[in-house]
């Protein structure tokens, strides 16, 4: 069982409210501070007074190992635990960091400083520690929790908040066909880092099954993510629908929270979170995007959102090309959008910041691809070229654009950004994407071509 592990300022009532999550939750409890104590067989006041600041942080970081090692315990930290690095490392590692948030001015109501070597005596001290440690518990926490009202409160959230980390969890991925989907080995590492016994599988559901599922979700599933064909049916079976996912009229992500069912969209946030990645924003450029699906939606509002100056959507049927035109125009008035056929591609390339491939076509197990990629060679030379396809990897699509000198990025980026977005809505805290992203990118495409 993975440890709880609480930092915060001192006075914030890490060892109060660790003692009693521990209790309830029938585990074991480790004071940091008391340790270092038992060990050196002197108090903290005493090893700053007769050995200094260096020798505790030094014995502090011997009981950090050994407080590492255990497994099943809330662990309450000394205030300054943050500031060594390898601290931060080994707890992290064993357990899971909770940073108790109470802000020093309400801590300098009652906090008694006797016996405190950081502030003896001088309750401004904390204020000082808050400007220097804050951002540092920030960083280490995987969880933030702020202080309720009063102590009882805080309990009540923490207890809580324990008990979801510690329960196993169940999620899954839904879609007719499923079996080539990588959902499950990008969500299991990253969703077991954070809880104790999460389980991310992948399961298929045909058009007629989707109602009977959505039912069965509501009584045993923490989440699920949805694929084709059930991105746009899922919305009317929930209970309510995140504002942009609305908009864009399809949920790719379902948080369950108490038997209801929450929908978002992570499918345009995640395809520019990858872009961003790669020093490109959509700001002010003019953006080319072939094909009008749900893929091209996603991508296209979102586009809109984040203030491109123009979004041109090409696709063999005009009149979804002018629907998804009509639907970006209402999300963004300020960017200017037009429609048009897959044959005006060349016209529209010499005016492009940003081509983006959301169609179908080169991708793996499909026998059509482009008739022809000369519209390419009428790019702008600093354009950037995007297919949200990653099988193959390259696409003959992307190939050719890097052989042109094009910075180009296929679809995995995307396809792993979207799912740590949607972990953030299933666990609840935000993560350090591009660490995840980086992780799961070496472990999903390791030895193979990877994009530009």
């Amino acid at each position: 069982m993975k440890n709880i592990v609480l930092t915060g300022l001192p006075g914030c009532g890490k060892t109060t409210l660790g003692r009693a999550a521990a209790k309830k939750l029938g585990m074991g409890f480790l004071d940091l501070d008391a340790l270092v104590e038992t060990r050196a067989e002197k108090s903290i006041k005493k090893i700053f007074e007769e050995d200094g600041e260096e020798a505790f942080r030094c014995q502090e970081t011997e009981a950090v190992r050994i407080a590492a090692a255990q497994s099943g315990m809330v662990i309450s930290t000394g205030g300054g635990v943050v500031e060594r690095p390898e601290n931060t490392a080994l707890l992290r590692h064993s357990g899971l960091l909770i940073f108790i948030d109470r802000p020093a001015a309400q801590i300098a109501e009652n906090i008694r400083t006797a016996g405190r070597p950081m502030m003896e005596g001088k309750k401004e001290k904390l204020f000082e520690l808050e400007a220097r440690r804050r951002s540092l518990y920030e960083e280490a926490a995987h969880y933030i929790l702020h202080s309720g009202k009063n102590r009882r409160e805080t309990e009540k959230k923490l207890y809580g908040l324990c008990r979801r980390l510690l329960s196993p969890a169940r999620y899954c991925v839904i879609g007719d066909p499923i079996g080539h989907s990588l959902s499950p080995e990008i969500h299991n590492p990253v969703l077991r880092r954070y809880t104790e016994a999460a389980v991310y599988d992948k399961k298929r559901v045909e058009r007629g099954q989707l109602a009977d599922f959505v039912r069965e979700a509501r009584r045993g599933l923490a989440g699920f993510n949805a694929t084709m064909p059930h991105k746009e049916a899922l919305i009317p079976l929930l209970d309510e629908i995140d504002p942009g996912a609305a908009a864009l009229g399809s949920v790719n992500t379902v948080v369950n929270r108490g038997g209801k069912l929450y929908g978002y969209s992570t499918d345009g946030a995640g395809f520019f979170s990858a872009l961003a990645d790669r020093g490109v924003s959509p700001q002010g450029k003019r953006l080319l995007l072939l094909g009008a699906g749900g893929a091209a939606a996603a991508v296209a509002l979102k586009a809109a959102e984040l203030g491109a100056s123009e979004i041109v959507i090409l696709a063999r049927d005009a009149g979804k090309a002018q629907a998804l035109a009509d639907r970006a125009r209402y999300a963004a008035f300020s960017a200017g959008v037009k429609a048009g056929l897959f044959e005006e591609a060349e016209t529209y390339a010499a005016d492009t910041d940003i081509l983006v491939n959301a169609t179908p076509l080169g991708m793996e197990g499909t026998a059509a691809g482009f008739e022809s990629l000369g519209f390419l060679q009428a790019l702008p030379e600093t354009a950037a070229v995007c297919d949200l396809i990653y099988k193959p990897r390259p696409t003959a699509f992307l190939r050719r654009a890097a052989e042109l000198g094009h910075p180009v990025m296929d679809g995995l980026p995307m396809l792993i950004y979207q799912a740590l977005l949607a972990d953030e809505y299933y666990l609840g805290t935000k993560l350090p994407l591009k660490k995840e992203y980086l992780e799961l990118e070496k472990a999903l495409f390791s030895g193979t071509q990877a994009d530009g």
